[in-house]
Parts: structure tokens; C-alpha cells; sequence
């Protein structure tokens, strides 16, 4: 969690990591402004009707659907954003995560460079692993939205959606670093995660926080990557005082 308040900070005092987070922001105005808009639109649509009257029971019901479908529009808006921006902005976040970590250590972290044919080949590996991470989140978000079809079980959609996010949030950012060590498959990452769940945990929740709010989100790329390196620092330094 510390890391993540350190990440914003660490960013200003650093001028060389400004160019960027400039791009990804752009790209995050874009991506906010049409996944809102779609979403919302997607909501009125599932507004019953009939509840257009002035009885008590009417007015109240709105109400409720309306304050259910707006918490709906904001998590699955920044689902949509959060998929289609980090696909988008990927390559300007492994540039700022390994600037942060030359920064951190005076090198990026990883073993030594390696010839076309081996690059190409890690390559297709991360792409693929990328792939099943996003269809196992999709999986999953999919699942959990058929439970808002369950009466009983609605009410637990949107934190259960929020907890899912936040753990393949921490898996994303941590993502960058743990692939310059030469970590590429989706579920030696995953384990990473698992063995620190509480601090990915943390992480991941503060930054599904940061992607709900209108106009600080705009930064939600670049804190990910910076505050991602930032904890991997440091549990990879609590791990090797353990050893």
C-alpha cells in the first residue's frame, strides 16, 4: 500500500519519467470518455420499464436500480477501460517500469540481453500468457456478472467484482518487472501474487479506488507501472533478507 502512495511522488521528483506517462494519459482521456458514454448507454437500456410512476413503491424502486445500475456503470466502465488501456499503453508502461527500476538500482533488474531469435521467442511467450490472463479475467468477470441475475446473490457483484479486479490489477503491474527476470508463465506470476497477497491485495484495491474516480484515473497507467515496480522492490528484497 505504501508503494502506491510512493508512486506519485516518485514520478515528480523524477523529470525523465514524464515523457512517459504523457502518451498513456492521452490514450486515458480517450478510453474514459468512450467506455463511459457505451456503458451508460448499455444501463438505460436495462432500466425496466413500468417504473414511471408516481407510487411510493415505484419512485423507490428507480431509485434503487438506478443508484445499483450507476455503482454497475462505474466498475464495468473501468473493466472495459482498464482491458482495452493497458493493452494500448503496455509498451509505454514497460518503458517506465524499467526506467523506475534503473532509477531504484542504477540498472533494470533481469538477466543479460539475449539475441533476436531468443527476444522473438519471449516475445510470442508473454503475448500468449497475456492472452490466458485476460480470457481467465473475462472468465471470471463473466461468472460473476451471471450472479446479478441470482436475486439473492446481486448484492455481493459489484464488491466480488471489485476484489477479482484488484488481484489481476497487482498481477498486471507486477507483470513487467517479473518478466524481465525471466517469469513468463501466467501461473508462476499468479504464484507470486499468491505468496504476497496481502500487499498485492492492497495495492490492487488502491488502484481499482484510483480508476473509479473521474480525471485523477487519467493517471491510473502510470501510477500501475511505477507503484507495480515499486512493490516488486520491495518483496523482492523482504524475500532475499528471508533466504
Amino acid at each position: 500500500m505504501s508503494q502506491f502512495l510512493r508512486a506519485p511522488w516518485f514520478i515528480l521528483r523524477h523529470p525523465s519519467l514524464w515523457v512517459w506517462c504523457l502518451t498513456p494519459l492521452a490514450i486515458n482521456i480517450v478510453v474514459v470518455v468512450l467506455t463511459w458514454w457505451g456503458v451508460g448507454h448499455l444501463t438505460e437500456q436495462m432500466m425496466p420499464a413500468g417504473l414511471e410512476g408516481s407510487q411510493w413503491w415505484a419512485v423507490a424502486l428507480r431509485w434503487i436500480l438506478e443508484a445499483i445500475f450507476f455503482v454497475a456503470r462505474l466498475l464495468f466502465a473501468f473493466v472495459a477501460f482498464l482491458i482495452i488501456g493497458s493493452v494500448v499503453a503496455a509498451p509505454f508502461n514497460e518503458l517506465l517500469s524499467q526506467r523506475t527500476e534503473t532509477l531504484l538500482r542504477g540498472r533494470a533488474g533481469g538477466g543479460e540481453g539475449t539475441n533476436a531469435s531468443a527476444w522473438l521467442r519471449q516475445a510470442l511467450v508473454i503475448i500468449r500468457e497475456e492472452l490466458r490472463r485476460l480470457a481467465l479475467y473475462l472468465g471470471i468477470s463473466l461468472g460473476i456478472l451471471g450472479l446479478s441475475f441470482v436475486g439473492v446473490a446481486a448484492p455481493i457483484v459489484p464488491p466480488l467484482q471489485l476484489l477479482v479486479t484488484a488481484v489481476f490489477i497487482a498481477l498486471d503491474y507486477l507483470a513487467y518487472p517479473l518478466e524481465r527476470r525471466g517469469v513468463l508463465l501466467l501461473r508462476d506470476k499468479l504464484a507470486f501474487v499468491r505468496s504476497h497477497l496481502a500487499a498485492c491485495l492492497g495495492f490492487g484495491l488502491l488502484m481499482a479506488l484510483v480508476g473509479l474516480i473521474p480525471v485523477i484515473n487519467l493517471f491510473f497507467f502510470p501510477i500501475g507501472a511505477v507503484g507495480g515496480t515499486l512493490l516488486f522492490s520491495k518483496l523482492e528484497g523482504a524475500s532475499s533478507e528471508r533466504v
